[in-house]
């Protein structure tokens, strides 16, 4: 156990910061595509075509929210308000236990393939973007 939580600590450390960094450019992402559709909100403006103008600006609004929400730099779903010293949870720590059950000084036997484990997200739910409400 003294090996495997610093092990374990740092991998979830890791996947913390991919999932910032995904996170992060589906926020990017969404700007662009909203400062591009702001664009083509001007141009239906000056053809006289303020239907799909405002339609365009009513997306841009959703998309900058949702861009809002799942930045990591800032607001609720900043990296800021995650602890750096995460705490691994039993299946983190069975990757690093080499059979160990992370309950005792005992082997594992409902080892689980790696597949089956259920890894900590210690990062919000906004980051994942398929599992938004």
């Amino acid at each position: 156990m003294a090996s495997a939580r610093p092990q374990a600590q740092a991998m979830l450390q890791r996947r913390t910061v991919v999932a910032a960094l995904d996170a992060w450019r589906n926020a990017q992402d969404l700007r662009e595509i909203c400062n591009v559709l702001d664009g083509t909100a001007a141009t239906a403006d000056n053809s006289n075509d303020p239907d799909s103008a405002a339609n365009l600006r009513n997306w841009c609004v959703v998309g900058r929210e949702l861009a809002d929400r799942l930045d990591p730099t800032k607001g609720p779903a900043a990296l800021t308000h995650i602890a750096f010293d995460i705490e691994p949870g039993a299946d983190d720590l069975r990757t690093f236990l080499g059979g160990w059950s992370p309950d005792g000084q005992h082997q594992d036997y409902k080892r689980k393939s790696v597949e089956q484990l259920e890894l900590s997200k210690p990062w919000p739910a906004d980051w994942d973007l398929g599992m938004l409400p």
